[in-house]
């Protein structure tokens, strides 16, 4: 099933809001446990409920359901840089940032760009949130959209904690987890755009 072209947010939304308000303090630090919340946040989306073990990660996820995800890391990671910096240059700078064309890239390709964006995201916050549950890629195991977009889903959690840390007032959220309607996405597209988050991360880890 498609996501439907209208914008629609997680069944969770609300535990992104931070608020002096103990429960949802508390509901806010239990969705730490990533890895759980992206498989929910799977789950709501598709409509499927999976079975125990590897086939629950087997959710019939495409490249375009990994490219609203990274869709929503880019405009994460342009909210962290106005939270790092007042200069306007840099801002926009990060804001101008175009996705380069790429061709021939299968999802092998695409996991391990989202790999290198992990490794640096962690090199650049090592007094920051790790990416725990990461699914990885064995010699022997054929890389399918729905590993992309468990680990994409991990990635846009860590991105989205470190824009809460960043912020000096409350921040929401939640517009970081729209459902996009986009179809017909083949994997040199993901590459794309997680090539773009990868390029803006690194600039924003130069501040």
């Amino acid at each position: 099933m498609q996501p439907t072209s209208q914008t629609t947010l997680f069944v969770l939304p609300k535990i992104f809001y931070p608020t002096p308000n103990l429960f949802a303090d508390q509901i806010w630090r239990a969705a730490q446990s990533l890895r759980a919340f992206i498989l929910v946040a799977a789950v709501s989306v598709m409509g499927i409920v999976p079975s125990n073990g590897a086939a629950a990660l087997e959710l019939g996820l495409t490249p375009s359901h990994v490219y609203s995800t990274w869709t929503n890391i880019n405009a994460a990671l342009i909210a962290v840089a106005r939270t790092m910096s007042d200069d306007p240059t840099w801002r926009k700078q990060i804001v101008d940032m175009k996705v380069q064309r790429f061709s021939g890239k299968n999802p092998g390709d695409v996991f391990a760009k989202v790999d290198a964006f992990r490794d640096t995201f962690h090199k650049g916050r090592s007094d920051g949130p790790s990416l725990q549950g990461w699914e990885d890629h064995g010699t022997n195991k054929e890389v399918t959209p729905s590993m992309v977009f468990l680990n994409s889903g991990l990635a846009l959690g860590g991105v989205v904690s470190w824009l809460v840390d960043q912020s000096s007032r409350q921040q929401l959220v939640s517009q970081f987890f729209t459902r996009h309607g986009f179809t017909k996405k083949i994997p040199s597209d993901v590459f794309g755009l997680v090539d773009l988050a990868y390029r803006r991360l690194e600039l924003i880890l130069t501040k």
